[in-house]
């Protein structure tokens, strides 16, 4: 029954282990594996928990060219990481998306400032990178070194980052903005964007880049609703409702 009894434990067959991804504000993102060695949760003892860090590595931007890359398994960047430039001002959250299996391996993307990469679950290598976005694209995008008060260590509930197998598209939001990549193509930019409406006064208050939460449509079991929902951080915004196939890729003269 795959059961075995003793010792007031049951035992059950070796799943596969547990992934869990973590990503700092600095730019490093750690992949690590768990197990419970086959002991269910409620009375596995203590020795039969096992936990291990696969790889490590860092995220680095460009500022010349606006770029963002990820060092690769093991390599932390000496010049360029994330965490120089937040000592010279408050820098946007580093958020994760599950990418699924993708050409028979797992992705995992990471999103920062609207730009993101796509990193091998396995390996720890990078697999594709955005574009970097220039500025006539007119995105909500956070100016590097923009001055602000030292961000809290946290943010609880943030979600900057979500990835769509069906429609193939990595949803990335940054204060009012959310912008919409294929990385199955090389888009010289994201292929479409949102960006929340301005008050009534015509002009959109300073945001924090702390916060918000961004979710597009699975595209799977037969549901195609095409639903990019995103929420600005700030204490009075609202969850604001797209059609991603009505959506338009940003540049002049386009909103």
């Amino acid at each position: 029954d795959g059961e075995r009894e003793g010792g007031g434990g049951r035992y059950t067959p070796l799943a596969e282990p547990v992934v869990i991804a973590s990503a700092y504000r600095d730019g490093l993102i750690t992949v690590s594996s768990a197990s419970l060695d086959g002991w269910r949760s409620a009375d596995a003892p203590p020795g039969a928990r096992t936990a291990h860090e696969s790889w490590r590595g860092a995220l680095s931007f460009d500022v010349a060219e606006g770029a963002l890359s990820f060092g690769g398994r093991d390599e932390l960047p000496e010049q360029g990481g994330l965490g120089r430039l937040w000592q010279s001002g408050r820098l946007p959250l580093v958020s994760l998306a599950d990418g699924g299996v993708q050409r028979g391996a797992s992705a995992l993307y990471a999103g920062w400032n609207l730009l993101g990469v796509a990193i091998d679950v396995e390996t720890g290598q990078q697999r594709w990178a955005s574009s970097p976005i220039a500025e006539s694209a007119e995105l909500d995008v956070f100016a590097v070194g923009e001055t602000g008060e030292e961000p809290p260590p946290c943010v609880a509930g943030a979600r900057l980052a979500c990835y769509s197998p069906g429609w193939g598209l990595l949803a990335l939001a940054c204060r009012r903005t959310v912008a919409l990549w294929d990385p199955r193509c090389s888009s010289p930019g994201p292929v479409a964007s949102a960006t929340a409406p301005a008050d009534g006064a015509g002009h959109a208050p300073f945001l924090a880049p702390d916060g918000g939460c961004v979710h597009i449509d699975a595209g799977v079991d037969g549901h195609w609703s095409g639903h990019l929902l995103h929420l600005p951080p700030g204490p009075d915004e609202a969850i604001h409702l797209y059609d991603i196939r009505r959506l338009r890729p940003p540049g002049p003269g386009r909103g």
